[in-house]
Protein backbone atom coordinates (compact mmCIF):
# COMPACT_ATOMS: atom_id res chain seq x y z
CA UNK A 1 0.00 0.00 0.00
CA UNK A 2 1.20 3.48 -0.89
CA UNK A 3 0.72 6.67 1.09
CA UNK A 4 0.26 10.07 -0.56
CA UNK A 5 0.98 13.25 1.39
CA UNK A 6 -0.32 16.58 0.09
CA UNK A 7 1.55 19.70 1.24
CA UNK A 8 -0.71 21.94 3.37
CA UNK A 9 -0.55 24.78 0.86
CA UNK A 10 -4.20 24.74 -0.09
CA UNK A 11 -7.36 26.11 1.55
CA UNK A 12 -9.86 23.64 3.09
CA UNK A 13 -12.17 23.74 0.07
CA UNK A 14 -9.50 21.84 -1.89
CA UNK A 15 -9.56 18.81 0.44
CA UNK A 16 -12.51 17.11 -1.28
CA UNK A 17 -10.77 17.54 -4.64
CA UNK A 18 -7.60 15.89 -3.32
CA UNK A 19 -9.64 12.96 -2.03
CA UNK A 20 -11.18 12.59 -5.50
CA UNK A 21 -7.72 12.82 -7.06
CA UNK A 22 -6.49 10.06 -4.73
CA UNK A 23 -9.44 7.82 -5.62
CA UNK A 24 -8.79 8.26 -9.34
CA UNK A 25 -5.05 7.59 -8.93
CA UNK A 26 -5.85 4.37 -7.04
CA UNK A 27 -8.00 3.22 -9.95
CA UNK A 28 -5.28 4.02 -12.46
CA UNK A 29 -2.71 2.05 -10.45
CA UNK A 30 -5.07 -0.65 -9.21
CA UNK A 31 -3.65 -0.33 -5.72
CA UNK A 32 -4.59 1.18 -2.36
CA UNK A 33 -3.24 4.65 -1.55
CA UNK A 34 -3.62 6.18 1.91
CA UNK A 35 -4.13 9.94 1.61
CA UNK A 36 -2.48 12.19 4.21
CA UNK A 37 -3.43 15.87 4.43
CA UNK A 38 -1.51 17.38 7.36
CA UNK A 39 -3.08 20.47 8.88
CA UNK A 40 0.22 22.36 8.98
CA UNK A 41 3.89 22.21 8.09
CA UNK A 42 5.09 20.98 11.48
CA UNK A 43 2.69 18.04 11.24
CA UNK A 44 3.94 17.39 7.71
CA UNK A 45 7.55 17.36 8.90
CA UNK A 46 6.71 14.99 11.75
CA UNK A 47 5.06 12.57 9.30
CA UNK A 48 7.99 12.69 6.91
CA UNK A 49 10.48 12.14 9.74
CA UNK A 50 8.56 9.30 11.42
CA UNK A 51 7.11 7.36 8.48
CA UNK A 52 8.09 6.13 5.03
CA UNK A 53 5.76 8.27 2.95
CA UNK A 54 5.77 6.86 -0.58
CA UNK A 55 4.42 9.87 -2.50
CA UNK A 56 4.75 13.52 -1.52
CA UNK A 57 3.19 16.39 -3.42
CA UNK A 58 5.80 18.85 -2.17
CA UNK A 59 6.03 22.59 -2.53
CA UNK A 60 9.33 24.07 -3.78
CA UNK A 61 10.39 25.09 -0.27
CA UNK A 62 10.53 21.41 0.73
CA UNK A 63 11.23 19.60 -2.54
CA UNK A 64 14.94 20.41 -2.70
CA UNK A 65 15.72 19.26 0.83
CA UNK A 66 13.62 16.08 0.45
CA UNK A 67 15.61 15.14 -2.65
CA UNK A 68 18.97 16.07 -1.12
CA UNK A 69 18.48 14.72 2.40
CA UNK A 70 16.09 11.80 1.95
CA UNK A 71 16.76 10.76 -1.64
CA UNK A 72 13.23 11.39 -2.94
CA UNK A 73 12.83 10.95 -6.70
CA UNK A 74 10.92 13.51 -8.81
CA UNK A 75 8.13 11.96 -10.87
CA UNK A 76 6.00 14.75 -12.32
CA UNK A 77 5.05 18.38 -11.85
CA UNK A 78 1.94 20.38 -12.76
CA UNK A 79 1.89 21.76 -16.29
CA UNK A 80 1.74 25.34 -15.05
CA UNK A 81 3.80 28.52 -15.32
CA UNK A 82 6.54 28.79 -12.71
CA UNK A 83 5.35 29.64 -9.23
CA UNK A 84 6.85 32.63 -7.41
CA UNK A 85 7.54 33.89 -3.90
CA UNK A 86 5.66 37.00 -2.78
CA UNK A 87 6.68 39.46 -0.08
CA UNK A 88 3.37 40.68 1.32
CA UNK A 89 2.43 43.37 3.85
CA UNK A 90 -0.77 44.62 5.44
CA UNK A 91 -2.54 46.88 2.94
CA UNK A 92 -2.67 49.66 5.55
CA UNK A 93 1.09 49.64 6.25
CA UNK A 94 3.41 52.43 5.11
CA UNK A 95 5.70 50.01 3.28
CA UNK A 96 5.78 50.25 -0.51
CA UNK A 97 8.97 48.34 -1.37
CA UNK A 98 11.63 46.09 0.17
CA UNK A 99 13.84 49.10 0.81
CA UNK A 100 11.25 50.51 3.22
CA UNK A 101 11.51 47.57 5.62
CA UNK A 102 13.48 47.99 8.88
CA UNK A 103 16.39 45.63 9.50
CA UNK A 104 14.69 44.05 12.53
CA UNK A 105 11.44 43.31 10.69
CA UNK A 106 9.20 40.54 11.93
CA UNK A 107 8.73 38.13 9.03
CA UNK A 108 5.94 35.55 9.00
CA UNK A 109 6.79 32.31 7.21
CA UNK A 110 5.51 28.76 7.07
CA UNK A 111 7.60 26.09 8.78
CA UNK A 112 9.07 24.57 5.63
CA UNK A 113 12.51 23.02 5.59
CA UNK A 114 14.33 25.65 3.48
CA UNK A 115 12.01 28.57 4.10
CA UNK A 116 14.37 30.76 6.14
CA UNK A 117 17.30 30.36 3.73
CA UNK A 118 15.14 31.02 0.68
CA UNK A 119 13.49 33.93 2.49
CA UNK A 120 16.83 35.63 3.14
CA UNK A 121 17.65 35.30 -0.55
CA UNK A 122 14.35 36.86 -1.57
CA UNK A 123 14.85 39.71 0.93
CA UNK A 124 18.34 40.68 -0.22
CA UNK A 125 16.99 43.97 -1.56
CA UNK A 126 16.14 45.06 1.99
CA UNK A 127 18.11 45.91 5.13
CA UNK A 128 17.09 42.58 6.67
CA UNK A 129 19.93 40.16 7.50
CA UNK A 130 20.20 36.76 9.16
CA UNK A 131 21.28 38.48 12.39
CA UNK A 132 18.57 41.13 12.44
CA UNK A 133 15.44 39.33 11.20
CA UNK A 134 12.74 38.10 13.56
CA UNK A 135 11.19 34.93 12.12
CA UNK A 136 7.61 34.11 13.09
CA UNK A 137 6.13 30.76 12.04
CA UNK A 138 2.60 30.03 10.84
CA UNK A 139 1.02 26.59 10.43
CA UNK A 140 -0.44 27.39 7.01
CA UNK A 141 -0.58 30.23 4.49
CA UNK A 142 -4.16 30.90 5.59
CA UNK A 143 -3.00 31.46 9.17
CA UNK A 144 -0.10 33.55 7.88
CA UNK A 145 -2.50 35.86 6.04
CA UNK A 146 -4.74 36.19 9.09
CA UNK A 147 -1.85 37.13 11.38
CA UNK A 148 -0.48 39.61 8.85
CA UNK A 149 -3.89 41.27 8.69
CA UNK A 150 -3.72 41.53 12.51
CA UNK A 151 -0.37 43.39 12.23
CA UNK A 152 1.61 40.67 14.01
CA UNK A 153 4.48 41.17 11.56
CA UNK A 154 5.78 43.70 9.07
CA UNK A 155 5.72 41.22 6.17
CA UNK A 156 4.96 37.63 5.26
CA UNK A 157 6.33 35.32 2.55
CA UNK A 158 3.84 33.44 0.35
CA UNK A 159 3.88 31.08 -2.55
CA UNK A 160 2.09 33.03 -5.26
CA UNK A 161 -0.23 30.10 -6.00
CA UNK A 162 -1.22 29.85 -2.33
CA UNK A 163 -1.74 33.60 -1.98
CA UNK A 164 -3.98 33.72 -5.04
CA UNK A 165 -6.07 30.85 -3.74
CA UNK A 166 -7.10 33.01 -0.75
CA UNK A 167 -10.52 34.64 -0.92
CA UNK A 168 -10.85 38.08 -2.48
CA UNK A 169 -11.47 39.81 0.85
CA UNK A 170 -8.25 38.47 2.35
CA UNK A 171 -6.21 39.38 -0.71
CA UNK A 172 -7.71 42.87 -0.65
CA UNK A 173 -6.51 43.38 2.93
CA UNK A 174 -2.93 42.70 1.92
CA UNK A 175 -0.52 44.16 -0.63
CA UNK A 176 2.40 42.68 -2.57
CA UNK A 177 5.72 44.49 -2.09
CA UNK A 178 7.83 42.17 -4.22
CA UNK A 179 7.44 39.14 -6.51
CA UNK A 180 10.27 36.89 -7.69
CA UNK A 181 10.80 35.98 -11.34
CA UNK A 182 11.75 32.30 -11.09
CA UNK A 183 11.74 30.26 -14.28
CA UNK A 184 11.14 26.79 -12.85
CA UNK A 185 9.76 26.86 -9.32
CA UNK A 186 6.72 24.95 -8.17
CA UNK A 187 5.15 21.85 -6.68
CA UNK A 188 6.46 18.45 -7.68
CA UNK A 189 5.31 14.87 -7.01
CA UNK A 190 8.14 12.98 -5.30
CA UNK A 191 8.65 9.26 -4.71
CA UNK A 192 10.46 7.73 -1.73
CA UNK A 193 13.61 5.82 -2.80
CA UNK A 194 12.26 2.61 -1.21
CA UNK A 195 9.72 2.52 -4.07
CA UNK A 196 12.14 3.41 -6.86
CA UNK A 197 11.18 0.29 -8.83
CA UNK A 198 7.65 1.74 -9.18
CA UNK A 199 8.82 5.12 -10.55
CA UNK A 200 8.02 4.56 -14.24
CA UNK A 201 4.58 3.12 -13.51
CA UNK A 202 3.64 5.98 -11.16
CA UNK A 203 5.00 8.66 -13.50
CA UNK A 204 2.97 7.28 -16.42
CA UNK A 205 -0.20 7.16 -14.29
CA UNK A 206 0.19 10.78 -13.22
CA UNK A 207 0.88 12.07 -16.74
CA UNK A 208 -1.99 10.03 -18.19
CA UNK A 209 -4.67 11.23 -15.76
CA UNK A 210 -5.58 14.21 -17.92
CA UNK A 211 -6.68 11.86 -20.72
CA UNK A 212 -9.82 10.84 -18.80
CA UNK A 213 -12.67 13.41 -18.93
CA UNK A 214 -13.64 12.65 -15.30
CA UNK A 215 -10.07 12.92 -14.07
CA UNK A 216 -9.61 16.12 -16.07
CA UNK A 217 -12.52 17.72 -14.18
CA UNK A 218 -10.80 16.91 -10.88
CA UNK A 219 -7.53 18.35 -12.13
CA UNK A 220 -9.31 21.53 -13.20
CA UNK A 221 -10.84 21.84 -9.73
CA UNK A 222 -7.31 21.60 -8.31
CA UNK A 223 -6.09 24.34 -10.65
CA UNK A 224 -4.09 21.90 -12.80
CA UNK A 225 -6.23 21.89 -15.93
CA UNK A 226 -3.40 20.63 -18.17
CA UNK A 227 -2.46 17.86 -15.76
CA UNK A 228 1.09 16.71 -15.02
CA UNK A 229 4.26 16.58 -17.08
CA UNK A 230 6.99 14.05 -16.45
CA UNK A 231 10.14 14.97 -14.57
CA UNK A 232 12.83 12.41 -15.38
CA UNK A 233 15.56 11.51 -12.95
CA UNK A 234 18.03 13.54 -14.97
CA UNK A 235 15.95 16.67 -14.41
CA UNK A 236 16.43 16.69 -10.65
CA UNK A 237 18.75 19.66 -11.00
CA UNK A 238 16.06 21.69 -12.78
CA UNK A 239 13.57 21.06 -10.00
CA UNK A 240 16.05 22.14 -7.32
CA UNK A 241 17.81 24.92 -9.20
CA UNK A 242 15.68 27.94 -8.30
CA UNK A 243 15.34 27.21 -4.57
CA UNK A 244 18.98 26.21 -4.23
CA UNK A 245 20.15 29.28 -6.17
CA UNK A 246 18.24 31.62 -3.86
CA UNK A 247 19.49 29.76 -0.78
CA UNK A 248 23.07 29.86 -2.07
CA UNK A 249 22.85 33.60 -2.75
CA UNK A 250 21.69 34.18 0.83
CA UNK A 251 24.53 32.07 2.25
CA UNK A 252 27.10 33.82 0.04
CA UNK A 253 25.77 37.24 1.07
CA UNK A 254 26.19 36.34 4.75
CA UNK A 255 29.68 34.93 4.04
CA UNK A 256 30.69 38.15 2.27
CA UNK A 257 29.45 40.17 5.23
CA UNK A 258 31.44 38.04 7.69
CA UNK A 259 34.56 38.30 5.49
CA UNK A 260 34.22 42.08 5.27
CA UNK A 261 33.77 42.39 9.04
CA UNK A 262 36.76 40.13 9.64
CA UNK A 263 38.97 42.16 7.30
CA UNK A 264 37.96 45.33 9.11
CA UNK A 265 38.86 43.84 12.50
CA UNK A 266 42.22 42.58 11.17
CA UNK A 267 42.98 46.03 9.77
CA UNK A 268 42.09 47.65 13.10
CA UNK A 269 44.27 45.20 15.01
CA UNK A 270 47.19 45.86 12.62
CA UNK A 271 46.92 49.60 13.21
CA UNK A 272 46.79 49.10 16.97
CA UNK A 273 49.73 46.70 16.96
CA UNK A 274 51.78 49.22 14.98
CA UNK A 275 50.86 51.90 17.51
CA UNK A 276 52.00 49.71 20.40
CA UNK A 277 55.28 49.00 18.61
CA UNK A 278 55.76 52.73 17.99
CA UNK A 279 55.08 53.49 21.64
CA UNK A 280 57.51 50.82 22.81
CA UNK A 281 60.16 52.24 20.48
CA UNK A 282 59.85 55.78 21.86
CA UNK A 283 63.29 56.69 23.24
CA UNK A 284 63.42 55.75 26.90
CA UNK A 285 66.49 57.97 27.18
CA UNK A 286 64.25 61.04 26.81
CA UNK A 287 62.56 60.04 30.04
CA UNK A 288 65.95 59.31 31.63
CA UNK A 289 67.34 62.68 30.47
CA UNK A 290 64.36 64.42 31.95
CA UNK A 291 64.99 62.66 35.25
CA UNK A 292 68.69 63.71 35.17
CA UNK A 293 68.00 67.39 34.38
CA UNK A 294 69.69 70.17 36.43
CA UNK A 295 68.40 70.36 39.97
CA UNK A 296 67.62 74.08 40.04
CA UNK A 297 64.21 73.49 38.58
CA UNK A 298 63.79 70.24 40.47
CA UNK A 299 64.03 72.15 43.72
CA UNK A 300 60.95 74.08 42.83
CA UNK A 301 57.57 72.74 43.97
CA UNK A 302 56.21 70.05 41.65
CA UNK A 303 53.79 71.57 39.16
CA UNK A 304 50.53 69.73 38.45
CA UNK A 305 50.03 69.15 34.71
CA UNK A 306 47.48 71.32 33.02
CA UNK A 307 44.27 69.75 31.77
CA UNK A 308 45.60 69.46 28.22
CA UNK A 309 48.75 67.56 29.25
CA UNK A 310 49.41 63.96 30.24
CA UNK A 311 50.78 62.84 33.55
CA UNK A 312 53.68 60.40 32.94
CA UNK A 313 53.44 59.15 36.51
CA UNK A 314 49.99 57.73 35.69
CA UNK A 315 51.38 55.63 32.83
CA UNK A 316 50.54 57.91 29.93
CA UNK A 317 54.14 58.32 28.66
CA UNK A 318 54.10 55.22 26.44
CA UNK A 319 50.44 55.31 25.47
CA UNK A 320 50.02 55.24 21.63
CA UNK A 321 49.64 58.74 20.20
CA UNK A 322 46.10 58.23 18.89
CA UNK A 323 44.92 57.33 22.42
CA UNK A 324 46.39 60.46 24.02
CA UNK A 325 43.24 62.17 25.17
CA UNK A 326 42.96 65.35 27.17
CA UNK A 327 43.62 64.61 30.80
CA UNK A 328 40.41 63.94 32.71
CA UNK A 329 39.80 63.41 36.38
CA UNK A 330 39.31 59.69 35.65
CA UNK A 331 40.69 59.00 32.16
CA UNK A 332 41.02 55.23 32.26
CA UNK A 333 37.39 54.18 31.57
CA UNK A 334 37.21 56.54 28.61
CA UNK A 335 40.42 55.18 27.10
CA UNK A 336 39.26 51.64 27.66
CA UNK A 337 36.01 52.42 25.88
CA UNK A 338 38.06 53.66 22.93
CA UNK A 339 39.99 50.40 22.97
CA UNK A 340 36.77 48.40 23.09
CA UNK A 341 35.36 50.27 20.08
CA UNK A 342 38.47 49.83 17.99
CA UNK A 343 39.28 46.25 18.98
CA UNK A 344 35.99 44.53 19.73
CA UNK A 345 37.34 41.00 19.20
CA UNK A 346 40.92 41.13 20.52
CA UNK A 347 41.08 40.94 24.30
CA UNK A 348 44.75 39.89 24.21
CA UNK A 349 45.74 42.95 22.22
CA UNK A 350 43.55 45.13 24.45
CA UNK A 351 45.44 43.87 27.50
CA UNK A 352 48.76 44.53 25.74
CA UNK A 353 47.85 48.15 25.03
CA UNK A 354 46.41 48.57 28.53
CA UNK A 355 49.71 47.38 29.99
CA UNK A 356 51.67 49.76 27.76
CA UNK A 357 49.47 52.63 28.89
CA UNK A 358 49.42 51.67 32.54
CA UNK A 359 45.66 51.03 32.53
CA UNK A 360 43.55 48.52 34.40
CA UNK A 361 42.70 45.41 32.34
CA UNK A 362 39.28 44.83 33.89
Amino acid sequence: MFSLLIAPDFPPEFFANWHMFNTQLQRALDTTIHLQTPAGYREQQELLDSETVALVYANPFDAGSLMRDKGYIPLAKPDLPSDQVLVVANAQSAFAALGDLPADSRVLITANRDMESIGLGVLQGSAITADSVQWLHARTFTELARRLMANEAEIGLFLASSFRSLNAGTQGSLKILFETEFEDFGHVMLLHPDFADQADKLRAALVGMVQSPINKMTLEDLGIAKGFVAVAGGEVGKVETEADAVETEAVEAEADKVETDTEAVVEQETVAEAAVAEAAAEPAESVENTAAAPTAEAAEPEQQPENNDFNPTQGWAFCPPFFRLKRLSNPQPMVQRRFANILPTSKTLLNTISTACGLDKD
